[in-house]
């Protein structure tokens, strides 16, 4: 099963994968028949999860030569510098010129 996931993922744009691994793993069914308000809760996140696949499906299709697969989604959204986007919301941009902490380093107005 695993390896099909691999192949679905290589030669599928990365909404059809996604939908296909979910529907084929039993996932989704498992989860669509939840009742507790935490897998109720899940259930949501992962149709966001789909939903936010589809779209960038949909974005790619405008932009010629572009690559749509589930790898290339991962890449779009993984952060870059190592951290989570939740490091910048809680606690800024990483000591930028511009960031909020001065060219010192994280905390630096409190200190100077």
């Amino acid at each position: 099963m695993i390896e099909a996931f691999g192949v679905y993922a290589q030669n599928e744009d990365a909404f059809s994968a996604a939908e296909k691994i979910l529907r084929e793993s039993g996932i989704m069914g498992v989860m669509s028949t939840a009742t507790d308000p935490e897998e109720v809760a899940r259930y949501e996140n992962v149709q966001e999860l789909i939903n936010s696949i589809k779209d960038f499906v949909e974005s790619q299709k405008e932009i010629a030569d572009s690559d749509s697969s589930l790898s290339m989604f991962v890449q779009e959204v993984s952060p870059s510098d190592g951290y989570g986007p939740w490091r910048r919301i809680r606690y800024g941009p990483r000591c930028a010129d511009d960031s909020p902490y001065g060219k010192k380093g994280w905390n630096s107005k409190r200190y100077s």
